[in-house]
């Protein structure tokens, strides 16, 4: 991704990375937030850094699809995507999704008192699942003008080799060749499809992260397999 094309304005606060163009309370969390994947302990993390343990968490059972659920108070499946509209009079939601390689991408139209949170790995976003969160944001009442989004720390380009039929999904000018070997870019897969479903470049927002070989930030299935800790990705309304 060229440097003139950065906007970069997450930081780090805490034991989180935050997006300075979102509005809305969210994060994306580091290493060392939570020391395991129990949901008490997430819990207790994110009613710190919200300040708050009266707020209704919402998440998904995440299977790298690219089915997004419209949250109206009802407990959720198996999907990788949430879209809520606040409504007048009701308590703080916060959207989870968790992440440990994969791309969390999180949503807002604060005008309208919508947010939405995504999980976008290499199928999810070969489905373009960030596409259907902005229709879906949308249909409830959204304006394209005022979506705002930041896309969270994944595994980048640097160090997301992929091969046989994964490389089939995606097209060349997201891969990079070195020796024998390619790898891909997802984060700029995900911003590309933004733009084409009519998000301003101005309204996205982004850092440039390694999940992958960062290791002193963030946990990474990659590096670490299947006993890695998820982060912990967060929006609320």
């Amino acid at each position: 991704m060229a440097e003139e094309d950065r906007i970069m304005t997450i930081r780090k606060y805490g034991l989180a990375y935050s997006s300075d163009i979102l509005t809305v309370k969210h994060g994306f969390s580091i290493k060392g937030a939570t020391n395991s994947n129990d949901w008490g302990e997430r819990k207790e993390f994110l009613n710190s850094v919200l300040a708050s343990n009266r707020i209704t968490y919402v998440s998904t059972s995440q299977v790298h699809s690219t089915k997004v659920f419209e949250y109206v108070g009802k407990e959720l499946g198996a999907g990788d995507g949430i879209v809520y509209k606040k409504e007048e009079g009701t308590n703080q939601i916060c959207l989870v999704v968790t992440t440990a390689d994969c791309v969390p991408v999180l949503f807002t139209d604060s005008k309208k008192q919508i947010i939405a949170a995504a999980h976008s790995g290499w199928k999810g976003t070969a489905g373009n699942i960030v596409g259907e969160v902005v229709r879906k944001m949308i249909f409830k009442g959204a304006e394209l003008i005022n979506i705002q989004v930041a896309i969270g720390p994944g595994v980048s380009g640097c160090c997301y080799e992929i091969s046989g039929d994964r490389l089939l999904q995606f097209s060349e000018s997201y891969i990079e060749q070195r020796g024998e070997k390619k790898y891909l870019n997802l984060t700029k897969v995900i911003i590309d499809q933004l733009r084409k479903a009519g998000i301003k470049k101005n309204n996205i927002d982004y850092g440039i992260f390694c999940t992958q070989c960062e290791t002193e930030l963030f946990d990474s299935y990659r590096r670490e397999g299947p006993n890695r800790i998820q982060m912990v990705n967060y929006i609320s309304l």
